[in-house]
């Protein structure tokens, strides 16, 4: 066991194998997490929605879809922040600068949940960082806004079809 224990003494396959399966475990426990807080939101999402419901008397499917953009913490404020605002207009302010923040934060956990599940192997997913060439050169560019502007109000079926007989 104590030969185990050092891993420089293991072969690489096997010091690659303990990184893979630490990765994985960092991976899956992060996943569970994030699980866990979902959750937790859904069920904030339903107190929020019977509070609005009760003292407004608005039908919640509406702004479920809002609500959902929100942290659980901030469902939590928006719950006391119905409590003491008179009016559902408040509220909408009040979710539209929350909703705003959250967005961001939300961008950044996702893409460190998708690095860590890259690392570990869990997933594939390869975001690019830079947007793909544009398939159509200037010169293409030039030749296609010159054959649409000959044919104003056409149809570009029509326009299209014309140029494969040409």
């Amino acid at each position: 066991m104590a030969l185990l224990s050092s891993i420089d003494v293991l072969p690489k396959s096997l010091r690659e194998r303990k990184i893979s399966y630490q990765e994985t475990k960092k991976g899956v426990a992060m996943l569970a997490q994030y699980m866990r807080s979902k959750a937790f939101q859904e069920g904030h999402i339903t107190i929020v929605n019977r509070l609005l419901a009760k003292k407004y008397h608005i039908s919640p499917e509406g702004l479920t879809g809002r609500l959902e953009e929100l942290s659980s913490e901030e469902l939590m404020e928006l719950g006391e922040h119905i409590l003491d605002c008179d009016s559902f207009e408040g509220i909408q302010r009040w979710i539209r600068q929350k909703k705003q923040t959250h967005s961001e934060q939300q961008a950044e956990e996702r893409n460190e949940i998708i690095q860590i599940m890259v690392g570990a192997r869990l997933t594939h997913h390869h975001r690019s960082t830079h947007s793909p060439p544009d398939p159509v050169s200037e010169e293409e560019r030039g030749r296609l806004a010159e054959t649409l502007g000959k044919a104003p109000g056409r149809p570009l079926s029509e326009i299209i079809i014309s140029e494969r007989e040409q």
